[in-house]
């Protein structure tokens, strides 16, 4: 029961344990946590650390096997030098190793070599491409494209790039490999398509022929004329092989190397008139088909990573380029391919910018600038692409090629694409119709007037009960429409409305009203067809200004603009940028349509032909008493006159 060992004094008793601590649960999960992130972090660290050595490792076996092949080749050198005499084996051996360790900075003259004794003994080098063909394909792809390599790296040298030049032309000749080796060249092609081919010669052009140039079709130094055969040889080539496939990729890829990017001096005075105009013939209509087929929204074809976005293929220098290659074909070719034209340019013709800014004059100084250190590069304008392509436009074989597709056949597809042209001309142009052939010619034109009315009629949707509405009820109800819907119908509506009313300046008033009995009566449309126009063109005038003033509409109230801004939708301010965009739209649209609405009612009160009540609308309550001080947009001073296009509440007379 008791212990009487001597200690009789308690001791305290010491935990190796550690103190015991009462953690919070909160604290010991995070707790928990903290150490868990920190092994992880140690463990990527860990990794990283590994990877890297790893990389830098195989950098370095990389470069200790790249010097002794580097060695290997210098040493076969000197012993061939001495025997005189390479063999075909040993010629590929080398090739094989210089591909393995090729820098354009140091390995210019092994390649030189390789090429002047590939170049001498051409026929036994084909002969033994074509015995191994994989291997040998293989290896005289990643030549070729050593030469391409190294060819842009001495661009900016005074080193002479006559025999990489000559290797390049040797074998990619399609008579080098004979009729039966012609799907070879054309692995040879696509491969060095894929690694930028027309890139490469674009920037060896620039930096190889001078700047300055006149505007003509031959080339201004014999460098010129040899980068311009190798430009040509794969589209020629193309044109030869009649493989639609094939055909499509290279010209898709000439588009966006050489048409699509600003031109550079070199590229517009010289390279797109040899193009079009040079000894080569360009195969024009393969152009358009191939276009049509890049542009159209079902696009099928390369990934976007390889070809590129539509973004990137419409632009300016595109149309053109496309309007010059056809300056010289229009007359040769077929209807079907001119319709193929004016859709292909009705689809690239919206990308041209206005010619005209709508800045302050501070932003207006700074485009200035900005301008003229473009001219100082030796780049070539928008201003220049837009006169260019307005002068091709208006050109009279052009209005030809319209004209003859429009008495081909008046398809609404058709029409579109014209309206689209004109409505270009018209709105970033600010070409006006008295003075240009394209559309004054047009503008009187009844045939053309009369099915371009009715296109605007027939322009529809399909809502979700699977009834049709037109979009021009959309647009007079003031409904908010897509982009695709506004594309669809501002074109054919502007232009209609601005070459009827152009037209109807110069209609006597006995062929309006039907008086006249000549059979060749300028007058598109009848008494009654008018009636619903006008009531039609009244509405639409009105939906246009709820559309470019929807915060003025009465149904959209104070409490339900707060509630789309709470709910994510964007606001007024929020896109301040595209509504501006919008509005100016709506207003040119709006001065349009109200013009040809005022020249109607200007005859109907000379003598009527519409109902009493049909000019007033039970949509707008009227101020009567006041003066109407009501302007209309002006593309030169919009900014000045902002608030000139004003809400419905605001027309007062």
């Amino acid at each position: 029961m008791y212990s009487f060992e001597g200690d009789f004094r308690r001791k305290p008793l010491q935990s190796l344990r550690g103190a015991s601590k009462k953690e919070e649960k909160d604290v010991l999960i995070k707790r928990a946590q903290k150490e868990r992130q920190k092994r992880e972090n140690a463990r990527q660290r860990t990794e990283s650390a590994i990877v890297i050595q790893s990389s830098y490792r195989s950098y370095l076996a990389k470069k200790r096997q790249m010097l002794i092949f580097r060695n290997q080749f210098d040493q076969s050198i000197q012993n061939i030098q001495q025997n005189l005499d390479v063999k075909i084996d040993t010629l590929f051996t080398l090739s094989r190793k210089l591909c393995y360790f090729f820098n354009p900075a140091s390995d210019g003259n092994r390649l030189i070599w390789i090429c002047q004794t590939a170049i001498k003994k051409k026929e036994e080098y084909l002969k033994y491409i074509l015995q191994n063909t994989d291997s040998g394909i293989f290896q005289i792809k990643q030549l070729l494209l050593l030469c391409l390599r190294y060819l842009k790296a001495i661009s900016t040298t005074q080193s002479p790039i006559a025999i990489p030049m000559r290797m390049l032309e040797i074998f990619t000749m399609s008579d080098s490999y004979g009729q039966g080796g012609q799907h070879h060249l054309s692995r040879i092609w696509t491969f060095l398509i894929q690694k930028g081919f027309f890139q490469h010669l674009r920037s060896i052009l620039e930096m190889k022929v001078p700047s300055n140039l006149e505007k003509s079709p031959n080339p201004p130094t014999p460098i010129a004329e040899s980068i311009f055969n190798l430009i040509t040889s794969p589209i020629s080539y193309a044109a030869k092989l009649k493989n639609k496939h094939f055909s499509d990729f290279v010209l898709g890829v000439v588009c966006r190397s050489l048409l699509c990017p600003a031109y550079s001096e070199q590229v517009g005075q010289f390279l797109l008139p040899a193009m079009a105009y040079g000894k080569y013939p360009f195969p024009f209509v393969d152009l358009i088909q191939a276009l049509i087929l890049q542009t159209s929204d079902t696009a099928v074809g390369e990934p976007k990573s390889k070809t590129g976005t539509q973004e990137d293929l419409l632009t300016p220098w595109l149309l053109c380029s496309v309007l010059t290659f056809a300056d010289k074909c229009l007359e040769t070719l077929s209807i079907d391919n001119s319709v193929s034209l004016l859709l292909l340019i009705g689809r690239i013709i919206p990308c041209l910018p206005s010619r005209y800014r709508h800045e302050d004059d501070s932003d207006s100084d700074d485009d200035m600038d900005t301008d003229d250190q473009m001219q100082g590069t030796g780049s070539i304008g928008l201003e220049d692409v837009g006169l260019d392509s307005e002068r091709i436009l208006n050109s009279q074989k052009f209005l030809h090629c319209i004209l003859k597709c429009l008495k081909h056949k008046m398809e609404s597809q058709l029409i579109t694409s014209v309206c689209t042209i004109c409505h270009a001309l018209m709105t970033k142009l600010h070409c006006s119709i008295h003075k240009l052939r394209l559309l004054y010619s047009l503008a009187f034109n009844k045939t053309f007037i009369r099915s371009l009315w009715y296109t605007c009629v027939s322009v529809s949707n399909v809502t979700v009960t699977g009834s049709q509405i037109t979009l021009l009820q959309t647009l007079s109800r003031g409904l908010a429409m897509t982009n695709d819907d506004i594309n669809r119908i501002v074109p054919l509506l502007s232009v209609f409305c601005a070459m009827y009313s152009h037209s109807l300046y110069t209609l006597h008033d006995a062929d309006f009203y039907g008086d006249s009995k000549d059979e060749d009566c300028s007058m598109p449309f009848s008494l009654t067809e008018l009636v619903p126009m006008t009531l039609m063109l009244r509405d639409t005038c009105l939906g246009i200004i709820e559309l470019a003033h929807p915060d003025a509409r009465l149904s959209v109230t104070e409490d339900y603009r707060e509630a789309l801004r709470l709910t994510g939708v964007k606001d007024r301010q929020q896109q301040r940028e595209e509504e501006e965009q919008h509005t100016r739209m709506w207003a040119y649209l709006f001065k349009v349509i109200a013009t040809l609405v005022r020249q109607l009612y200007s005859r109907d009160t000379r003598r009527s032909f519409c109902p009493r009540h049909l000019w007033l609308s039970d949509r707008v309550h009227i101020q009567a008493g006041l003066f109407l001080n009501f302007l209309f947009y002006s593309p030169h001073r919009y900014t000045e006159h902002k608030d000139q296009f004003l809400p419905v509440d605001h027309l007062v007379l």
